[in-house]
């Protein structure tokens, strides 16, 4: 990443997109600066002449910023606009907008703090996806409403149906916090497969630095010590407590390990293998541990989770960027050939998961797992 800044009497040069001020950029802290950030899909180099001449046209009013980024799955380039008049920054913005177009994508750049607010809007939308998001949260209002947030628990495997269902616990809880908390924040348990991605892993961990726990303490009751302290002092009030094996016997050890705890969220949808008879509030079944099993995305389908996800900019395993649309372990899972291509080198490579077509074949790189885990 680099940082370039448009001096008011400055021109474009040949070689790059803007001149450099040649001192350091220094400003009087007696000045009101308003900005505001434009986000773009396509490579600086293609966006240079543009914007030269956009910043020529505006030269007088606006200092325009320019910050290619790398790895990020939402844009490329960061365009920053700032400027002391208000009014003259939204006219400029407005006309860079319409010169690019269909290259700006919408990005929130802190998803977590405007996490209740942007989440019960997009439920407020007259649309399918709008009515579903609805009802998904008031599926969880009324279990949080009933339970508290102390004996509730979310089944977090790293996969796309459970970041979803995080982000819609997280915006619940936190619905009557303002941008700057203090925040609510589910507890999250993982039971690791056999033998797990360590994509996987390192996004599940992850996760506790993204949402901001206050602890990120892991609690791993497989004989693995936490991250601080030993296991028994660790174990008293995780974050998120790891356990190795099946599903089934995760609940086990957890319900033994935490008795306290009554409701177990679970990202299952409708359309996921061994769905038929379930339903969005249940108890387990005869012969398993004793929980509440809640499901509020039961009625949301492939397209209503990427849109989600992809729609809020929230982070998601890197696996689904190279061509996976459905996780579990290495054994069973292999990118979709649905989504299969050749690249301008000849070598064969996966668009990401969210560009699946046909959602029906969403589980096509998995092979037949006979474990029940949760589907992701």
């Amino acid at each position: 990443m680099y940082f370039q800044r448009l001096s008011a009497s400055a021109g474009p040069k040949k070689d790059s997109m803007f001149q450099l001020s040649p001192k350091p950029y220094i400003r009087d802290l007696d000045t009101q600066y308003f900005s505001r950030n434009l986000y773009s899909t396509s490579e600086e180099i293609h966006l240079a002449k543009r914007l030269s001449d956009f910043a020529a046209e505006f030269k007088h009013f606006i200092i325009v910023g320019s910050y290619p980024v790398q790895n990020n799955r939402y844009y490329k380039v960061r365009i920053s606009l700032e400027c002391q008049d208000p009014k003259t920054l939204e006219i400029a913005h407005s006309s860079l907008e319409k010169l690019l177009g269909d290259e700006l994508v919408k990005y929130d750049s802190d998803p977590v703090s405007n996490a209740a607010s942007r989440v019960y809007k997009m439920a407020e939308e007259d649309t399918p996806s709008g009515q579903k998001l609805k009802h998904s949260i008031e599926v969880i209002e009324k279990i949080i409403d009933k339970y508290g947030i102390e004996d509730i628990i979310l089944s977090f495997n790293g996969g796309k149906d459970c970041t979803v269902l995080l982000h819609l616990l997280f915006a619940v809880l936190n619905k009557k916090s303002g941008p700057q908390g203090p925040f609510n924040r589910p507890q999250l348990f993982y039971v690791r497969e056999q033998t797990p991605f360590a994509e996987v892993e390192t996004f599940v961990e992850s996760t506790l630095d993204f949402y901001q726990y206050e602890s990120t303490k892991i609690s791993r009751l497989d004989g693995i010590s936490a991250e601080s302290g030993d296991q028994k002092s660790s174990a008293e009030h995780p974050s998120l407590i790891v356990y190795s094996g099946h599903i089934k016997q995760g609940l086990f050890r957890l319900k033994h390990d935490f008795p306290n705890l009554r409701v177990v969220f679970i990202g299952t949808r409708c359309d996921d293998p061994w769905t038929e008879n379930i339903v969005e509030v249940v108890p387990t079944d005869p012969g398993w541990p004793e929980f509440l099993r809640v499901h509020p995305i039961l009625n949301w389908d492939y397209t209503d989770v990427w849109n989600f996800i992809r729609g809020l900019s929230l982070p998601y395993c890197c696996l689904y960027d190279v061509g996976y649309t459905s996780l579990g372990s290495m054994e069973n899972t292999h990118p979709n050939p649905e989504l299969r291509y050749i690249d301008s080198a000849g070598r064969v490579a996966y668009h990401p998961a969210y560009m699946l077509q046909n959602p029906r074949s969403e589980r096509s790189g998995r092979t037949k797992n006979t474990n029940n885990s949760h589907p992701r």
